[in-house]
């Protein structure tokens, strides 16, 4: 049965090592998903816009749709993907 108390100080320091590294991974992983998600609210946000400005009983123009589908085509996700079929 593994004790923390049975420890040497040598195998407690990296043991503190291996939970700071840990402990940042994590903290860089939230970090990516906060930003990952502001960016997709703001582009959820301007299709929105631009669908609640256009016209509604007229089909979007080919210049509306190329920038609906810009929107999809940047989100990270997305070109994770595409460069993951590429590869």
């Amino acid at each position: 049965m593994f004790l923390y108390a049975d420890l040497t100080e040598c195998d407690h320091l990296n043991y503190l090592m291996y939970v700071c590294v840990l402990v940042r991974y994590f903290l860089r992983l939230a970090e990516e998903f906060e930003v990952n998600m502001q960016i997709y609210r703001q582009q959820i946000l301007e299709m929105e816009h631009h669908l609640a400005s256009a016209d509604q009983s007229a089909a979007l123009s080919p210049q509306g749709q190329c920038w609906s589908l810009s929107l999809v085509f940047r989100s990270p996700y997305c070109m994770q993907v595409l460069t993951s079929k590429l590869t």
